[in-house]
């Protein structure tokens, strides 16, 4: 069975459990999408970082190309198959 612990440097906690072959399975409780390996804890927390930029980075550039559409009272009507009152 691999032993689990979780470690932290003042600025980041993360989930170690060690693995076959002398790998570290690094995760964050923080930021589930965080998953990496590892050799050692200070690598560990190295490669954490390193995946936590490009998550962050990830993030942005999908909300630069997403665009959310503010729905309106007759979009809301029609999707929910209400008529609008007369006048509207």
């Amino acid at each position: 069975m691999s032993e689990k612990f979780s470690v932290n440097d003042g600025k980041l906690v993360l989930f170690i459990e060690e693995c076959e072959g002398g790998w570290l399975h690094v995760t964050s409780p923080v930021d589930p999408g965080l998953t990496t390996q590892a050799r050692s804890l200070k690598e560990a927390f190295v490669m954490a970082k390193d995946a936590l930029r490009c998550l962050r980075a990830a993030d942005r550039k999908l909300r630069r190309h997403t665009t959310i559409a503010r729905p309106t009272v007759r979009s809301i009507r029609k999707a929910l198959g209400i008529s609008a009152p007369p006048g509207a």
